[in-house]
C-alpha cells in the first residue's frame, strides 16, 4: 500500500488448512498439532516474519468460530 501513497495501512487476513466435513477428530487434532510444530520452527517463523505474517495457529474450534464453519465435531 505504501507504493500507492497509503502509509501505515494494515490488512487482516488469515490462512487455514481445511479438511473434509466429518473428518475424524483424531486426524484434525494430529494435523493441528503437527502444523503448529512446523509454523513455530525458528526458520519457518523467521520466513513468515520476513513476509510480514504473524503466526497465530488457533485451535480448530477457534477457526470454526472465526470463519462461521462447523467445528471439528460437526456442530455449528
Amino acid at each position: 500500500m505504501a507504493e500507492a501513497g497509503l502509509n501505515d495501512q494494515e490488512a487482516d487476513t488469515f490462512q487455514a488448512v481445511l479438511v473434509p466435513a466429518g473428518a475424524p477428530k483424531e486426524i484434525v487434532t494430529l494435523l493441528h498439532r503437527e502444523i503448529v510444530k512446523v509454523v513455530n520452527m525458528p526458520d519457518v517463523k523467521a520466513r513468515f516474519d520476513q513476509l510480514g505474517f504473524e503466526v497465530v495457529a488457533n485451535s480448530p474450534e477457534e477457526l470454526a468460530a472465526r470463519s462461521g464453519r462447523r467445528s471439528p465435531n460437526g456442530e455449528k
